[in-house]
């Protein structure tokens, strides 16, 4: 072929999928298959490395038996939206709030409990999954609204993934709901409104991941959430840690930097948040640790801060990177409900060599 009037070849041409499939499917390596209306799958399905998959924007893939996915190492599964203007730029969350969905439903299980190698863009909702004691691995979930869901689950390993651009601003990039016993670590969370969430989920561990650019939160822990971070990085952090919902979140040995660090807030009614942050290097520009939190009236609560390292070691500057009780307006309508207190003293005055990403 000439290099100035190069030729399109398709090999495979594209499969296309609808309906109930009630049979034992593969998704075969360097084929594509084109999801023009709902797909049902009802027995098992094997995806191979580096096949195509193309969704039409509304449509959805549904699972009801076993799925194996490609083996370890190997390449990833592509699954895009078939709508072509989508391929390389960002969108808004209302524009791929229509895009489409692969769910996991009732019977659905997962070969070696393993999820992995998925290639992910342009959907509303990646992967959503109900199912406990999965590994999940070499995930990249791009341009998705949200790229990873699972609720109702326990026992979850989540790693070495990257989760970009994700477009929910509640949300977020990957997201836990009503799960407990988990495990995340060695994450990129980067590009995105709200990186990764824990909405009412028990003992929810982070370690190891990276989190940038990220515009409202890097990490939300919300509504009941019992969590721990750890060896994290945060870079450019508008809002590094967000703890709300009656959440406690314990905070060790992380590298922060940005605007504002952690924030103890309020949702509503839901009784109030905790946090415990120690051993952390909180370098931020307008607070590194700030409680809005509410309690009744004359109960009061203190929260651990002690330990950090604020990039600096001059007393006035430490204290102005706090904002607690004692920096409430006395006027103001909830002066006498924001009963928090950080306790920062002693700080570091040099910074915590293993902190963050190790």
């Amino acid at each position: 072929l000439s290099t100035h009037n190069r030729a399109v070849v398709e090999l495979y041409p594209a499969e296309e999928l609808s309906g109930f499939k009630t049979e034992n499917f593969t998704f075969r390596a360097n084929h594509t298959y084109h999801v023009a209306d709902d797909v049902r799958f009802t027995a098992g399905v094997t995806f191979e490395a580096l096949s195509d998959i193309r969704i039409e924007p509304a449509k959805k893939m549904e699972f009801y038996a076993l799925i194996n996915s490609p083996g370890a190492g190997s390449d990833f599964v592509r699954i895009t939206s078939a709508d072509e203007m989508y391929s390389d730029v960002q969108v808004t969350p209302d524009q791929i709030g229509r895009f489409y969905n692969c769910e996991c439903y009732a019977g659905v299980s997962f070969g070696q409990n393993i999820l992995r190698s998925f290639a992910v863009s342009f959907s509303n909702l990646g992967w959503v999954i109900k199912n406990s004691h999965l590994e999940i691995s070499n995930m990249l979930l791009r341009y998705n609204r949200v790229g990873l869901g699972i609720s109702n689950a326990t026992g979850i390993y989540l790693h070495d993934s990257l989760v970009q651009y994700g477009s929910d601003p509640i949300n977020g990039g990957i997201t836990f709901a009503s799960c407990d016993s988990l495990e995340s670590k060695d994450l990129i969370v980067m590009n995105g409104i709200v990186g990764f969430s824990h909405d009412s989920c028990e003992s929810a561990a982070i370690s190891n991941s990276y989190f940038k650019d990220n515009s409202l939160f890097d990490l939300r822990n919300s509504y009941y959430t019992v969590g721990s971070v750890s060896h994290c990085t945060f870079a450019n952090a508008v809002t590094a840690i967000m703890s709300n919902g009656f959440s406690n979140s314990n905070i060790q040995y992380c590298q922060i930097n940005g605007a504002t660090g952690i924030f103890n807030d309020q949702i509503d009614n839901f009784p109030s948040s905790t946090i415990t942050a120690n051993y952390n290097n909180i370098i931020c520009t307008v607070y590194g640790v700030i409680t809005k939190a509410k309690r009744s009236i004359g109960s009061f609560v203190h929260l651990d801060a002690k330990n950090n390292y604020w990039g600096t070691t001059n007393q006035e500057q430490i204290a102005s990177l706090i904002w607690d009780h004692l920096d409430e307006d006395e006027n103001g309508q909830w002066y006498l409900y924001y009963n928090y207190y950080i306790d920062y003293q002693p700080p570091r005055y040099s910074a915590v060599a293993n902190a963050g990403v190790q």
